[in-house]
């Protein structure tokens, strides 16, 4: 008997410290939300001014899910406590379609015949930036260290991107060889170049207003 209330207890124990976590988490994911505000607010700056970069920070959530999702709440909260001088943004797909409606109607049949919901966010985050300006940074990412600095020592360069690889020539030449779209354009002659060495992450960058 006393075997079977020490496997109850320790059942109990198991299922309250599950609770607890889960609940931990879920606060958590509360004040992300309670952090990002909706863009509804933004206007739009003024086209001319190429060099200012505005203190926004940009996140895509487009989908059914609930935003945040919950294995993203440690690259999230790594993100905004480096970057806190930021004011985070949530664009979710009401958001991004008013945005294509109001400023970039020739957009709308692109971004509604999109397969996937991974296309139009790919898509909205470059709309987002060239309206707005600001940073942008997928959920995935954790930061090291704020990107502020990047902005006040060089405060004349309207855009910042990130390697995201350096690709050795043997392996450039390598992946340049079998993919289909260079080694079509190959065949026609217009495509010279077998891969690009550098490559430039699309997964975070900053920009001006119109860059």
């Amino acid at each position: 008997m006393s075997g079977l209330f020490i496997i109850i207890a320790a059942v109990c124990c198991i299922a309250v410290l599950i609770s607890s976590g889960s609940l931990f988490r879920l606060r958590r994911k509360k004040k992300v939300r309670k952090r990002y505000g909706a863009p509804s607010g933004l206007s739009g700056a003024e086209q001319d001014v190429q060099h200012e970069i505005p203190g926004l920070l940009h996140r895509i959530w487009i989908g059914p899910r609930v935003f945040p999702p919950f294995k993203d709440l440690d690259w999230i909260e790594s993100f905004d406590s480096e970057n806190g001088d930021f004011t985070p943004l949530v664009w979710r797909n009401a958001d991004v379609r008013r945005l294509i409606g109001e400023k970039y109607p020739e957009y709308e049949e692109l971004y509604s015949g999109y397969r996937l919901n991974i296309q139009r966010a790919d898509l909205a985050r470059y709309l987002v930036l060239y309206e707005y300006g600001g940073m942008y940074a997928d959920l995935d990412m954790s930061a090291v260290r704020p990107v502020r600095g990047l902005v006040e020592n060089f405060p004349k360069k309207g855009f910042f991107s990130f390697v995201e690889i350096v690709l050795s020539e043997k392996r450039a030449l390598e992946i340049g060889e079998g993919e289909p779209i260079r080694k079509e354009g190959h065949r026609r002659g217009w495509n010279e170049i077998p891969e690009d060495q550098e490559r430039i992450a699309s997964y975070a960058f900053l920009c001006a207003p119109g860059h």
